[in-house]
């Protein structure tokens, strides 16, 4: 999970539940049902949702249960409905989760809880709630912790009131380039609402050098970690296989010897024939093939319009059913099957797209897979949080993080729908 390996990490932490489920091991079931809601929440945040829940629900059935995890069980399951824009009953979890903290006695978890409320109202523009749990999570923290101090900042520069917000971020000691950029980045907000706009050009070009920076970094450890991975796979395979590798070696040289010279015979013997008639029909195929390739945008554009129409015209379905039923608008499903044809048709009339694209960047999983091609067929950011399940808001945010997972980063302004557009 922690090398961006996400279908590994799932089919482990499946494994895991089922031997716990078998053996009656109530507790490594609840952390992998855990851990799966956090693997699952960016992409299908309503399948986290339920992980998270279950978690929640398993952990309560065991009698001899602590209270701090019952807390932070809680507290998973209200962070997983926030990242599903869910945010009212995230905001009811949270304070379900206080109150057990409150009873506890526990600072920390009492910390923790008023952290997460925090976030939610300001998710919500409750910008005096999120203060004043701001205060209190620091309040109740026994150690330092730079990032509810920087939520503090954030929370007091939302209500107005910047020198509180730059006298909080002056106490914040840190090298880490993540909370430096925060930073900076709160800075530059301030002096911004002070209309001080040198100041305020010179603190985003801080935040911006510690932005590249995180990036950067991030790059140099995958790359360490991909390159100690294939050398072990190199040098296994020459302890392994020499012998068989220098074999194979040498049928192929000799395979490949013969080949070679009766190409060069079979060249020889038609290159006068070919060259006659390359003369002769060069005009005619240029013609053919500018027809031909006309043709075929025309039909693939045709066949994209068609797969776009079919998947607009499910999510009309959808929304009219719903408002013949007067419910709020709800996820369309799409099954195995349906993104299985989809697969399909952009393979066949895009050259490989999906194979192209998961050779190029083989650490996207099938999900950020799927992402990728609605965005190949024009989806909407509309149409896409209904098939997602949430807003628009939601799917242009993870526009922006999917983009350092193919390679795109802070320097460069292209769209991710520009980069997947023209790949």
């Amino acid at each position: 999970m922690l090398n961006d390996s996400s279908e590994k990490a799932i089919d482990c932490f499946q494994k895991s539940i089922k031997a716990a489920q078998t053996c009656g091991d109530l507790y490594t079931q609840c952390l992998g049902l855990e851990k799966l809601s956090k693997i699952k929440v960016n992409s299908e945040p309503l399948k986290a949702i339920a992980y998270a829940k279950e978690a929640d629900r398993t952990y309560a059935s065991i009698r001899n249960r602590k209270m701090s995890n019952s807390i932070y069980y809680k507290m998973n399951v209200s962070l997983t409905y926030m990242f599903a824009d869910s945010l009212e009953a995230a905001r009811k979890c949270g304070n379900e989760a206080l109150a057990m903290a409150v009873t506890s006695g526990d600072s920390n978890a009492i910390s923790n809880t008023c952290q997460n409320l925090s976030v939610i109202q300001r998710k919500e523009e409750n910008y005096q709630g999120a203060l004043e749990n701001a205060i209190k999570a620091c309040e109740f923290n026994s150690y330092v912790d730079n990032s509810k101090t920087l939520n503090l900042a954030w929370a007091y520069l939302n209500t107005g009131s910047i020198d509180q917000c730059k006298r909080v971020l002056k106490r914040i000691g840190t090298n880490d380039p993540a909370e430096r950029y925060l930073i900076y980045y709160l800075r530059h907000r301030a002096s911004m609402k002070e209309h001080n706009y040198g100041k305020a050009c010179e603190e985003a070009d801080s935040a911006y050098f510690y932005i590249e920076k995180m990036y950067g970094d991030q790059l140099v450890y995958k790359e360490k970690y991909y390159e100690s991975f294939v050398k072990s796979q190199y040098e296994k395979g020459i302890t392994e296989g020499r012998a068989r590798f220098l074999t194979q070696l040498l049928v192929l040289l000799a395979i490949l010897s013969f080949t070679m010279i009766a190409m060069i015979v079979y060249s020889y013997r038609q290159y006068k024939s070919r060259v006659k008639m390359k003369i002769l029909t060069q005009e005619k195929e240029k013609a053919m093939k500018e027809k031909m390739h006309k043709e075929e945008i025309r039909h693939k554009e045709i066949q994209i319009t068609t797969m776009r129409r079919y998947l607009l015209k499910k999510i009309d379905t959808a929304e009219k059913i719903d408002k013949l039923r007067g419910n709020r608008a709800k996820p369309v499903v799409l099954t195995d099957e349906d993104w299985e044809e989809i697969r399909l048709f952009i393979d066949n009339i895009e050259g490989d797209f999906v194979t192209r694209l998961q050779q190029s960047f083989p650490s996207l999983s099938n999900e950020d897979i799927k992402f990728m091609m609605l965005l190949r067929l024009g989806m909407s950011a509309k149409a896409m949080g209904l098939i997602y399940g949430i807003s628009e808001k939601s799917i242009r945010q993870r526009l922006f993080v999917y983009k350092a997972k193919v390679g795109i980063d802070g320097s460069n302004k292209g769209s991710l729908r520009d980069f997947i557009a023209t790949f």
